[in-house]
């Protein structure tokens, strides 16, 4: 009896965990969406005054991302990347360095530099310096994510194929 009554008192102290953390990322959830939208809203020519392009308005985004996401560098570091990529993808290399650079900073702080988070970012960094023409800063910056995540034994993520093609066609440009 003594056993199943801890068996059972363990069993509802995970639930409630699990229930927890299902809790806060609900919440976390609410908040991205809860900025997407207000993102998609300035594009709206009804809202904004004029009429604006949606890259205009990711672009206006990465001003918000501070208040919105204070206290939570997990969250703010993910926005920061991916408006980061969006921006390296449209050419805009300062905005996207800045966005990039904070995300790091951020991501490091949140979930360490091994971290896939992290590497991720890493990558992305890699991409904007090889589309400036900084070569060997791109490689070398591909060539460590791809020793992190093969000494973190991480060679099963997305990432690690991804690190592999963009080094591959970062050679191949070459």
């Amino acid at each position: 009896a003594a056993v199943a009554l801890v068996a059972i008192l363990a069993a509802s102290g995970v639930a409630l965990w699990q229930a927890e953390r299902a809790r806060q990322a609900a919440h976390d959830t609410t908040q991205v969406n809860n900025f997407l939208m207000d993102v998609l809203k300035q594009s709206d020519p009804f809202d904004a005054g004029a009429e604006i392009t949606l890259s205009e308005a990711v672009d206006r985004a990465a001003a918000m991302v501070p208040q919105r996401f204070d206290g939570r560098p997990d969250l703010s570091a993910r926005v920061h990347h991916a408006l980061g990529y969006s921006m390296a993808s449209r050419y805009k290399v300062d905005l996207a360095q800045r966005e990039l650079g904070l995300a790091l900073d951020q991501s490091t702080a949140a979930f360490g530099a091994g971290a896939i988070e992290t590497l991720e970012v890493r990558e992305g960094l890699a991409y904007l310096q090889s589309s400036q023409g900084k070569n060997a800063e791109a490689e070398a910056e591909w060539k460590a994510v791809i020793a992190a995540l093969e000494s973190g034994e991480l060679t099963g993520e997305p990432l690690y194929l991804v690190s592999l093609n963009n080094l591959g066609n970062h050679y191949l440009a070459l």
